[in-house]
This record gives C-alpha cells, sequence and structure tokens, in this order.
C-alpha cells in the first residue's frame, strides 16, 4: 500500500531482457532500501530483489511490460519511487495498491499561470471519476480539477513539478492511471448488483411467457 506522496525519483541505469520479464536496475539516491521491499516505480508495485551501494533491482513481468508505461522505460529514463506505506506513517496523499489500472495518454499545460496535466479518460472508465476525487497518475496522488466528458484535469503545484518525474516526459505522453480504490470496488458492487437484477427480470419476463 502507498500513500502517493513521491520520496525520491531515480535513473534507469540498466535493463536486462529475458523472456518472461525484465530486470531493471534503478539509482536509489536517498531511499533506505532492503531486498525484499515492496517499492511503488511510477505507480507500479514491485519488489526489490537485489541491491548495490547506489542502486537497486527489480524484475517486471510481461503482464506489467503490456499493461503499464514500464515496459516503455530506457536508460536514463526518470521514475518516480516511494517505499510501501508502514502503518504508523501519515497518510498524506489517498491509499494507492500499486496496481495501475490502466494507461493514458497526457498533456502538461499552463493556463493563466497554473500547470494542469490533461489527461484523456479511457473509454469505459468514466464512472471512477469524480470532480474533486483522487487520482493517481505515475504514482502522484492528485485531485481531479476539473472533469469534462472525454478528459480529466489536475491542477500541477510548483513542488509537485520539480520533485516528480513530470517535468521529465516529452508531452502528450503516456502515463500510469489508478482509480481510486474504494470508487472501483462500489462501482463493481453496482455492476453486480444491475447484472442480477436484469437477470431477475428477464426471469420474470420468461416465465410470464
Amino acid at each position: 500500500m502507498f500513500t502517493g506522496l513521491v520520496q525520491a525519483v531515480g535513473r534507469i541505469r540498466s535493463i536486462s531482457h529475458s523472456p518472461q520479464y525484465q530486470t531493471i536496475e534503478i539509482e536509489k539516491k536517498k531511499l533506505q532500501v532492503n531486498e525484499g521491499d515492496s517499492v511503488a516505480i511510477s505507480g507500479v508495485c514491485h519488489t526489490i530483489v537485489s541491491q548495490e551501494d547506489s542502486s537497486f533491482f527489480v524484475e517486471a513481468h510481461n503482464e506489467t511490460l503490456k499493461k503499464t508505461n514500464i515496459g516503455e522505460l530506457k536508460i536514463d529514463d526518470i521514475v518516480n519511487l516511494e517505499l510501501a506505506l508502514k502503518a504508523n506513517d501519515v497518510l498524506g496523499g489517498h491509499f494507492i495498491q500499486g496496481h495501475v489500472s490502466c494507461t493514458s495518454v497526457a498533456e502538461l499545460l499552463s493556463v493563466e499561470d497554473n500547470t494542469y496535466i490533461k489527461v484523456s479518460i479511457p473509454s469505459g472508465s468514466e464512472t471512477l471519476l469524480i470532480p474533486e476525487g483522487s487520482i493517481a497518475l505515475d504514482g502522484i496522488s492528485l485531485t481531479i480539477a476539473r472533469l469534462e466528458e472525454t478528459v480529466f484535469w489536475c491542477n500541477i503545484i510548483a513542488h509537485t513539478l520539480e520533485h516528480t518525474n513530470l517535468k521529465k516526459y516529452t508531452y502528450p505522453s503516456k502515463i500510469n492511471l489508478e482509480f481510486d480504490m474504494f470508487a472501483q470496488y462500489i462501482n463493481r458492487y453496482m455492476r453486480h448488483i444491475d447484472l442480477r437484477g436484469i437477470a431477475k427480470q428477464t426471469n420474470k419476463q420468461e416465465l410470464n411467457l
């Protein structure tokens, strides 16, 4: 579990390919890590499999590479890093599992001295978003400032822009999205209720025939 407050950014030092996964080496900078620790890399939960003096290694399996932007990383790319939340830590953002829902295309825009990131809403995800609701973009906990039919906007403060990878992208760019955990559960529950209701109604109609 994570909170969406990026603790550091790290540079990709090496990527080794194998049939089922990639081994990725990332500089750890100020992070104090141990083998076996969970770490969110641009919002994607990984396990640290080994480390050296100034870097650590994770294995990203093929499903992760297909579903997230981790598969598009290159040497010297910058990623957001956050270690797993401890029980006594301050929850400064919102609950993030590190299970990326999907990717989408984002643009960084300046509007009247404010910086925004504008993100296309993936088809079928409309009911997972609300105005002033929470969203994780590349592992960053953000608030939806404006919600439109096909896009949503998040305000990016100067501190976030300075201490995350958002200013390192060439836009438009593909970013990782994780929808609010509670929204996902409620949405699935309501869909299940609706389907049961439709099934019951269909059965009643068939019995009346």
